[in-house]
């Protein structure tokens, strides 16, 4: 967080130097290539960006990109989801029935498709309604052309061409009182999600710049976790925690505290 803001002193910027190095090192694409056991879809996204032909320096940075996509954000994106159903009984039930309808006729539960998982309307719904509450990114945009723009109070600002707009969704539209009946509270919809898919959107509205991938990553889990456990929170009444307000800006937030579960075993043998 310090790195980005520019808040480095000079020995920690001598540290991030060398911790940039190492990591350039292990995401090396020729070195990845020869990684016993590496990813399919890795595999392919290498294959991409040298079709493409993409220098090795950008493969190095593009490969970055994705870590952090795929494991920054999707690791907090799923403890929210968990909590948020944890505290709604019904959304959980809701979600785990329909994840049964789904699978009914399936002898490999664990082996679905994203295509499946796609049409999991309420699973959907729940997730993105979890990252409406939680998603707090800066989205930067470079400005095309000059345009005037007016605020609702009356003062009026001219954005130039080449001006940077800096953007923060989780204030508007993720908390609009005017688009949300009540923002603060967490409420699935799944008429809305429903619309999404059948417009074919795929990329979530309350969380912008983020790729499919890491998205199907977080759903996947979930998903893995209400096949395979049963859960309850070990005080009913736990509060949310807070935000490491730290985190604003960076995606996904973080909370300042764990939050105690128990849980068992649904089947005798893990799917995973």
């Amino acid at each position: 967080m310090k790195s980005a803001r520019g808040q480095l002193s000079a020995g920690e910027k001598k540290e991030l130097r060398s911790i940039k190095e190492k990591l350039w090192g292990l995401l090396d694409p020729e070195k990845l290539c020869r990684k016993p056991g590496r990813s399919k879809w890795l595999e392919s996204y290498q294959r991409h960006l040298q079709e493409l032909g993409v220098t090795t320096t950008m493969q190095r940075r593009a490969l970055l990109l994705q870590l952090w996509a795929t494991q920054g954000n999707s690791g907090p994106a799923a403890f929210w989801l968990l909590l948020f159903l944890l505290k709604n009984p019904e959304a959980m039930a809701a979600i785990r029935a329909e994840l049964e309808n789904l699978l009914r006729g399936h002898e490999m539960r664990h082996m679905i498709s994203q295509e499946t998982l796609d049409s999991a309307i309420v699973l959907n719904s729940a997730l993105e309604e979890s990252l409406r509450l939680t998603t707090a990114p800066f989205v930067t945009r470079e400005v095309v052309s000059e345009v005037s723009l007016k605020l609702a109070d009356g003062r009026e600002y001219t954005l130039r061409r080449g001006d940077r707009l800096c953007l923060f969704p989780y204030v508007s539209p993720q908390m609009d009182p005017e688009i949300h009946h009540d923002p603060q509270v967490y409420v699935i919809n799944p008429l809305w999600a429903t619309c999404k898919n059948q417009r074919g959107a795929q990329q979530r509205a309350a969380n912008p710049g983020e790729g499919n991938r890491a998205l199907e990553t977080r759903e996947r889990f979930v998903w893995l976790m209400l096949l395979n456990f049963e859960f309850e929170l070990k005080n009913p009444q736990e509060t949310f925690p807070e935000f490491d307000r730290s985190r604003y800006g960076f995606g996904v937030v973080q909370p300042v505290g764990d939050v105690v579960f128990r849980y068992r075993r649904r089947y005798e043998q893990i799917s995973i």
